[in-house]
């Protein structure tokens, strides 16, 4: 497993990023969350996260919005995402592959498949 690297969650509700970030730092990662996604995109160029935790529905700009602008920005469009959402319809699990996401979790989220999809993720992108 790769450890130490910046993961970015961004969730609207609290409780889900204290439960993604006590489960992220419980095995070695550096974790960094946002509850919108409005106004975030210069912090996530700042942070360079090895990996983005995304939620679809959020406030004002929605997990799918903001995607997009992540892998429109030449800044950002090498990050991968993984879209964790409740929202599991057809569509939007199929948009967001499109628009470039790496994998789709289902919430609520099996803890041992999110490690393993991280891991596998971040240590693709390391060789």
């Amino acid at each position: 497993m790769i450890k130490h690297s910046k993961i970015l969650v961004i969730d609207d509700h609290q409780t889900n990023v204290l439960l993604m970030k006590k489960i992220l730092e419980k095995n070695d990662y550096e974790v960094f969350s946002f509850t919108s996604c409005k106004n975030i995109i210069n912090e996530v160029m700042q942070i360079s996260p090895s990996l983005i935790l995304l939620d679809i529905m959020m406030p004002e700009i929605d997990g799918i919005e903001f995607l997009q602008m992540l892998k429109n920005s030449v800044h950002t469009k090498h990050i991968p995402v993984i879209i964790v959402s409740a929202k599991t319809d057809t569509n939007s699990i199929d948009k967001s592959m499109e628009l470039g996401a790496v994998d789709f979790i289902k919430k609520p989220v099996s803890i041992v498949y999110l490690l393993n999809a991280i891991d596998k993720i971040l240590h693709k992108n390391t060789h």
